[in-house]
C-alpha cells in the first residue's frame, strides 16, 4: 500500500515537472518569437546587467563597432571600461545611470539618445531600458539606430532654412520700402547740415565752437543711416542653421526697429510689449527672425487697410512655466471664416500680390522648433497670430 502511494506521489510529481518544463519551453518560445519579431535590437539582461538573450537585430551590421549592441550572451551589456563606449564620457555616464536606475527598480523604464562613431562616421541611436517584473529581476534593452532619420531631419531642416531665406529675399521690396523713409530722413538731415556748414566756413566771424555742433549733427545722421543699412544687412545675411540659446526679445526688437519707420509712414503705430523676464530658448535665430518679420509685416499691411481705431500693431512676448510666446495683434478687418481654415496652406493668400508662402513657411519653422502657431479674430476688431515655443 505504501509503495502504491509512493508511486502515485512520484508519478504526480513527474507529471507536474513535465508540465512545468513544457510551460517554461512555451514561455521561452513566446519570448523568442517576440524578440525575433521586433523591428529593434533587443537584449534581455539579468539583475547584474549580463546579456541572457538577444534577437538577430541586436547583432546587426554594426555589431563589431556599435558599443551598445556589441555584447553577446553571457557578456556584460556595458563593459567595465568607460572608454570603450567612445568619446562621450557624459553620454556613457547617462547610459550607466539609466541602467542602474532600471535594474535597481528606482525607475520602471528610461529612454535616452546616444551618439557613437563607426569608421569615422557619427551615428545615433535610441536606447529604451525597461525593468522585467520577475523574481530574479533584470531588464530589457531596446536599441534603434536613428542615424538615417536624423540625417533626413537635418536635410529637411536645411531645406526649410533655405526656403525661409529665399522667402526673406522675395520680400526684399517690403524691406526696401520699410527703410527708405528712415534713410531719407538721415540723409536729408546730413545734407542740410552740410549745406549749413558750407555757408558758415567762409565767414570769419564763425568760431570753432559754432562749427562743432553742425559737424556732430552730420556725423550722427550718417551713423543713423549706417545703422539702418546694417540692420537690413543682418536681416538679409545668409547664415547656416544653428540651434543655440536665443533672446526672443532681441529678435522681436530687430524686426520692430527695421519696420517702425515704414509703419509710421503708413499711419500705423508699432508697439512692442516685451516680457523683461523672458528666458532664452534653444532655436535658430535666423528662422525665428523670419517668423517675426512675416507676422509683423502682415499685421502692418492689414492695419493699413483696415478701419479699426486706433491703427495699432502690438507685438507681445510672454513667458510661461514650459513655454514662451509671441503674439502679434493688428487693427485690420479680421480674417474671414473660409480663409481662416486655409491660412497656413502653401500658396494660399488674401493679398493681391502675395506669394502665399510666408505663413506656411512660418508654421513649418515653428513646428520644427517643437512649437505651434495659431490665428484668431479678436473681439475689438482685427486678428491675432500667436506663436508658442517650448522652453528648454
Amino acid at each position: 500500500m505504501r509503495w502504491l502511494l509512493f508511486l502515485l506521489i512520484l508519478g504526480g510529481t513527474l507529471i507536474a515537472l513535465i508540465a512545468e518544463h513544457r510551460r517554461r519551453r512555451n514561455v521561452e518560445a513566446r519570448i523568442r518569437a517576440i524578440l525575433s519579431s521586433s523591428f529593434t535590437g533587443l537584449a534581455v539582461l539579468d539583475r547584474n546587467g549580463i546579456v541572457e538573450d538577444c534577437n538577430d537585430k541586436w547583432a546587426g551590421p554594426w555589431e563589431t563597432l556599435n558599443p551598445f549592441t556589441a555584447a553577446k550572451r553571457g557578456q556584460p551589456w556595458l563593459p567595465g571600461s568607460a572608454d570603450i563606449l567612445g568619446d562621450d564620457p557624459g553620454g556613457t555616464a547617462r547610459v550607466r545611470d539609466a541602467l542602474l536606475a532600471v535594474l535597481s527598480g528606482r525607475e520602471p523604464e528610461r529612454t535616452i539618445e546616444c551618439d557613437w562613431s563607426a569608421g569615422g562616421e557619427r551615428r545615433s541611436c535610441h536606447l529604451r531600458l525597461c525593468r522585467i517584473d520577475r523574481r530574479e529581476g533584470g531588464a530589457i534593452v531596446a536599441h534603434l539606430d536613428v542615424t538615417a532619420s536624423k540625417r533626413v531631419e537635418a536635410e529637411a531642416q536645411k531645406a526649410l532654412h533655405e526656403l525661409a531665406h529665399m522667402n526673406m529675399r522675395a520680400g526684399l521690396g517690403e524691406l526696401v520700402s520699410a527703410v527708405t523713409h528712415e534713410l531719407t530722413q538721415s540723409l536729408t538731415a546730413s545734407f542740410g547740415n552740410a549745406q549749413t556748414l558750407k555757408r558758415m566756413l567762409p565767414d570769419p566771424r564763425v568760431t570753432r565752437e559754432e562749427l562743432a555742433p553742425v559737424v556732430d549733427d552730420i556725423a550722427a545722421a550718417n551713423r543713423e543711416a549706417s545703422h539702418v543699412i546694417e540692420r537690413v544687412r543682418q536681416l538679409m545675411h545668409k547664415e547656416p542653421f544653428d540651434l543655440r540659446p536665443v533672446d526672443l526679445n532681441a529678435v522681436v526688437m530687430e524686426v520692430v526697429q527695421v519696420l517702425n519707420s515704414s509703419a509710421v509712414n503708413e499711419g500705423v503705430l508699432l508697439v512692442a510689449d516685451l516680457d523683461p523676464d523672458l528666458p532664452a530658448i534653444n532655436a535658430d535665430r535666423v528662422q525665428l527672425r523670419q517668423v517675426a518679420m512675416n507676422l509683423v509685416l502682415n499685421a502692418v499691411q492689414a492695419t493699413r487697410d483696415g478701419t479699426v481705431q486706433p491703427p495699432v500693431v502690438r507685438v507681445v512676448t510672454q513667458g510661461g512655466n514650459s513655454h514662451v510666446s509671441i503674439s502679434v495683434d493688428d487693427a485690420g478687418p479680421g480674417i474671414e471664416a473660409d480663409a481662416m481654415a486655409r491660412l497656413f496652406e502653401p500658396y494660399f493668400t488674401t493679398k493681391a500680390n502675395g506669394l502665399g508662402m510666408g505663413l506656411s513657411i512660418s508654421r513649418s519653422i515653428v513646428e520644427s522648433h517643437g512649437g505651434s502657431i495659431v490665428a484668431a479674430n479678436v473681439p475689438q476688431g482685427g486678428a491675432r497670430f500667436t506663436v508658442i515655443l517650448p522652453r528648454d
